[in-house]
């Protein structure tokens, strides 16, 4: 993954901005100074737990910072376009890191390329789907290109949210369950979300699928936009003011208030409480560093280390009968759950009923 060149030459390298462009520069003073540089595969992205604070800490300086929008439209929607178009990404690079700050989370990308290092052509899927179903199931079935693909972006995306670093959700849409956990699981972490709604007719999804790097079969396409269609209102429904349809039957600049109400929500403060937190905690890691050793404080150290267990130590409940009751009611109050905002409620019930937690 990578930045355009132009915005490479911006990055300011004695004053670096958060932990992508820390990283970078470091990469940079290497190169000049003569030694090869190796971007690491997000196979090899696995964190201990010092890499892991480095970059909380780091990460907290990022732009678009605990920020996740979803992309939803179906195949042929110009919907990877569309986010390209909004958020400021390279159009030659397509997988490279925003304008935004936010990173683009989209498995087409290692798909494709799993289907060329295996000798097949993307626009023969189609064909394939229908004439060789024992390549088909090593295409999309267990153990095939696309589950290891889905694999290998999944890794990609745990990376980021060990930095709550802004993200990019680049899926279709036809699975409103999967949004809703994804969504859900999101908000736990802190992010705020949002979503940008991808509309075509169905005419022009499927001629714009024909001329697509990767063809898929006129049922399939025909069957997802169906499915994406049939979900527009819940999606409305589950994120409210966070919402907005970008009509690409043709293909035209941004429409002005759709831009600005993004840009708007990738801008401001964090609303999530969790989010709040984990800056919180971030920036006391971060400012640990700026403390001379042998002259801190006992009780700042100690206050610094319990900060540092809320990323590493879970809390369990004292009275489980009692905190399964709180949930319950929690369920039946709020449309979502868990959601930032009930799983707060829940927890404060549940120490009205004098439940109270431990440490695991």
């Amino acid at each position: 993954m990578s930045w355009s060149k132009d915005y490479k030459k911006s990055i300011d390298c004695s004053n670096p901005k958060g932990f992508s462009q820390k990283a970078h520069c470091q990469g940079r003073k290497a190169r000049q100074r003569g030694e090869k540089t190796k971007s690491k595969s997000v196979n090899e992205m696995k964190l201990t737990k010092e890499q892991f604070i480095n970059v909380v800490m780091e990460g907290v300086d990022d732009p678009g910072i605990l920020k996740c929008v979803f992309m939803a439209g179906g195949p042929g929607s110009g919907k990877s376009y569309t986010a390209m178009e909004i958020f400021g990404i390279d159009k030659k690079l397509k997988s490279s890191f925003s304008a935004t700050g936010l990173k683009s989370v989209n498995s087409d990308s290692a798909f494709e390329a799993g289907l060329k290092k295996n000798g097949i052509n993307p626009k023969d899927l189609a064909r394939i789907e229908k004439e060789d179903p024992e390549l088909w199931d090593k295409i999309t079935g267990k153990d095939s290109i696309r589950s290891k693909a889905k694999e290998l972006t999944q890794k990609q995306k745990s990376f980021y949210e060990a930095g709550r670093l802004g993200m990019i959700i680049d899926g279709t849409g036809h699975e409103y369950s999967k949004i809703l956990k994804n969504k859900k699981y999101a908000e736990s972490l802190g992010y705020d979300t949002y979503m940008v709604f991808v509309n075509t007719s169905l005419e022009v999804a499927l001629e714009r699928n024909k001329n697509r790097e990767r063809v898929l079969s006129d049922e399939l396409v025909t069957k997802s936009w169906k499915d994406v269609q049939n979900n527009l209102g819940k999606f409305q429904n589950l994120f409210g003011g966070n919402f907005r349809i970008v009509d690409n039957t043709v293909y035209r600049p941004i429409a002005k208030e759709v831009q600005k109400a993004v840009n708007q929500f990738v801008r401001k403060p964090i609303y999530n409480k969790i989010g709040k937190k984990w800056i919180e905690t971030a920036r006391a890691l971060k400012n640990a560093k700026l403390i001379k050793a042998g002259k801190e404080m006992n009780n700042t150290k100690k206050h610094l280390e319990e900060k540092l267990n809320l990323f590493f130590e879970e809390n369990v409940p004292t009275k489980p009968e009692k905190w399964a009751y709180a949930k319950s009611q929690a369920k039946q109050k709020f449309d979502v759950y868990p959601s930032a905002y009930a799983n707060a409620w829940a927890s404060k019930k549940y120490k009205e009923l004098g439940g109270g937690w431990r440490k695991k």
